[in-house]
């Protein structure tokens, strides 16, 4: 896997500060160094008490998805082609009301820009409190 599959440590971070608390099998050290954990078990970095400041790394497509299953914040990205240039753009929705806040952001230029950028995007709303 490769890093641009994860959150970056800012937004690994922010996430945690939102409530993200699920296992993951790679960590941020209190430096910002990804580092995968030696044995197969995936752990909470984020709550289970060790001394050393730290927090679960997870990926792009992990934090969409707590995303959306538990702050109900649904994060989906569509494409578009045009004059030999390919695009990627994001809408975020917020179930169960099908409140829009984010849409037709277009000019991504990676479908891992758009997802990132949604994540970033909700995690505000959150902080927000909508």
């Amino acid at each position: 896997m490769e890093t641009a599959d994860f959150c970056s440590y800012e937004l690994s971070k922010r996430l945690k500060d939102c409530g993200f608390d699920e296992p993951c099998d790679h960590l941020y050290d209190c430096h910002g160094n990804l580092n995968r954990y030696a044995d197969t078990h995936r752990i909470n970095r984020n709550t289970n008490g060790h001394h050393t400041p730290s927090c679960s790394a997870p990926t792009l497509a992990h934090a969409q998805k707590w995303l959306r299953e538990v702050k109900g914040l649904h994060i989906a990205i569509t494409w578009g082609y045009s004059f030999q240039w390919l695009w990627f753009g994001l809408h975020i929705t917020k179930f169960p009301k099908g409140d829009e806040f984010e849409k037709g952001n277009f000019g991504y230029s990676t479908y891992e820009q758009a997802l990132f950028a949604g994540i970033s995007a909700s995690l505000e709303l959150i902080k927000k409190g909508e």
